[in-house]
């Protein structure tokens, strides 16, 4: 049924056959789909693809998603060894073993803890969800993660650009810093006259627009809800009332006398 080729398949916009290109071209890029568009499970089908090319993976995410990545990996590639890197300094030290893992989930705050030991490992994939947390190349994550070894680098974020379109140089250069090399050229050449529109100080230039997307769109996809709702499924609300335990019930009535 239409049901279950949706449940089971790969939605109709799912960008598989441009991250695939990528892979197959040697390029680095951003999937910058609005959120609920899945980045997470377009991410790993590309994986998936690649299952013959084991990894070793890295994916860095903030700690509050690890453990939706690992159900999510678990779920759609059984045949992965996951490993979610978290844990005291001894316990994540024994993680550590060679060859022990296809894919390493882990958190920014840890990578950079234990940054010499990520750094000495050769990775296939370098993943990072919730990209702009490398917004900043100033500053100490953006340049210990730049020096990673990796074959491929992949960005995730719903928000590439957030205040400044420096902030984009920035995401850009650490995926190819040799296509992506001058912060001076591209300050100048996009960056100032750009805010100078936004700020009225500068007339809209229609021209160089179309040069900063035809420098971006080989690198960078997003799709947002409007463009792609039609493809996906339609969306149910469901109202579940759930009653109160007594405990739960004393003190909702204890706060509520309070309150009054």
């Amino acid at each position: 049924s239409s049901y279950q080729r949706e449940s089971r398949g790969l939605l109709p916009h799912i960008g598989l056959d441009w991250l695939v290109t990528m892979y197959e071209k040697k390029l680095n890029g951003i999937l910058a789909d609005e959120m609920g568009l899945g980045k997470t499970i377009q991410t790993i089908a590309l994986l998936a693809h690649l299952a013959c090319n084991w990894g070793p993976h890295l994916i860095i995410v903030p700690t509050s998603v690890m453990l939706n990545w690992e159900m999510e990996l678990k779920r759609w590639c059984p045949g992965f060894k996951i490993l979610t890197y978290f844990g005291s300094q001894k316990e994540r030290k024994l993680k550590r073993q060679p060859n022990a893992f296809h894919v390493c989930i882990t958190s920014y705050k840890l990578v950079l803890q234990d940054h010499q030991a990520f750094r000495r490992k050769s990775w296939r994939y370098l993943i990072l969800d919730e990209a702009q947390n490398i917004k900043n190349f100033k500053s100490q994550r953006w340049q210990s993660l730049l020096n990673f070894n990796s074959h491929r680098r992949l960005l995730l974020t719903g928000t590439p650009l957030q205040n400044s379109l420096m902030e984009l140089w920035s995401l850009m250069h650490f995926l190819m810093p040799h296509v992506f090399q001058s912060h001076r050229e591209f300050k100048e050449w996009f960056s100032n006259p750009l805010t100078g529109m936004i700020e009225g100080s500068q007339e809209y230039n229609e021209g160089l627009v179309k040069r900063l997307h035809k420098v971006l769109r080989p690198f960078l996809l997003r799709r947002i809800k409007v463009d792609v709702e039609k493809q996906m499924p339609k969306k149910y609300e469901h109202v579940v009332r759930c009653r109160l335990s007594k405990r739960q019930r004393f003190l909702y009535d204890d706060f509520m006398a309070q309150a009054s």
